[in-house]
């Protein structure tokens, strides 16, 4: 993996934030990160952490002053109960990917839906439009929360099990808009009538590369595509839209956004984000053809 060009000196002063999941070993954010703290030239590091027990990882945040803390899988729910204060949105999405330690306390949030939204937000108006979201999983919760907040007119759910697409909605508080389809041949219906299509589950991310959520008929030249899976950066899904005329959104976009997010967080400071993108986009060039 990549590093930062500039080099920095760890010292008493240094700020430490990490990472902590279980597996770690493909993690992109301490190259963000690091590359994000040198470019503003903030005396701070970025740490993966592989964690066995959620309980204790959180006690050595606290015992050892770490700053924040992004946290990815299998800890985004079971992290909660340890922390002084969740954010509403996090609380709503019950699920906390950012941890923020300030004058000994312990604050979860998630910024991954905010992250969705910024990257939306690059190629199209997200108020008064009509979404359909591919998925109901764990990072479609944070998404809907935030999707939520910028007044689209609309969205709608579409995911394989009608039982556990309504049980989704119903832990969402039944705020979003959902006619529990199936994938099946009416997913055309409500794709015909959307602006933004955003995939939100698995499919389509390596090995499985040749795999796309829905058909390439479902797809129109006025579609927004988005596409969260980033490994490959070229889905299936994001070639079916490229060929079909439509507006795509790279998947590594809401890696970068909400990063951006957890960045400015944790030090109040402006994220680099054009810098940071450069190195995240060649990083992700080098593991597609690596």
């Amino acid at each position: 993996m990549q590093t930062s060009p500039i080099m920095k000196t760890i010292d008493g002063n240094t700020q430490v934030a990490c990472v902590i999941g279980n597996p770690i070993e493909h993690t992109l954010s301490p190259l963000m990160h690091n590359h994000a703290f040198a470019r503003m030239k903030l005396n701070w590091v970025y740490i993966p952490f592989l964690v066995n027990d959620i309980e204790d990882a959180v006690a050595g945040m606290r015992a050892l002053s770490i700053r924040g803390a992004s946290v990815t899988i299998p800890f985004k729910r079971s992290v909660i109960p340890f922390l002084d204060a969740v954010d509403p949105a996090a609380r709503l999405a019950g699920s906390v990917n950012t941890i923020v330690y300030d004058h000994g306390k312990l604050t979860g949030y998630s910024s991954d839906g905010y992250g969705a939204v910024r990257a939306l937000k690059e190629c199209s108006p997200i108020a008064g439009k009509n979404i359909v979201v591919l998925g109901n999983g764990g990072s479609t919760s944070g998404i809907l929360s935030a999707l939520r907040d910028e007044a689209p007119s609309k969205i709608t759910i579409v995911g394989r099990d009608r039982n556990k697409v309504n049980a989704f909605i119903a832990s969402m508080g039944g705020v979003i808009v959902c006619d529990g389809m199936l994938f099946s041949d009416a997913v055309r219906e409500r794709c015909a009538a959307a602006d933004i299509i955003i995939n939100t589950t698995s499919v389509g991310m390596h090995p499985e590369v040749n795999a796309s959520p829905i058909p390439e008929d479902c797809i129109m030249q006025r579609h927004v595509v988005f596409d969260i899976v980033y490994t490959p950066k070229d889905t299936l899904l994001l070639r079916y839209a490229r060929t079909r005329g439509a507006k795509i959104v790279y998947g590594y976009k809401m890696l970068l956004h909400q990063a951006a997010v957890q960045f400015e967080l944790w030090t109040k400071m402006p994220f680099p984000t054009d810098a940071v993108d450069t190195v995240l986009s060649r990083e992700l060039a080098r593991r597609d053809h690596g």
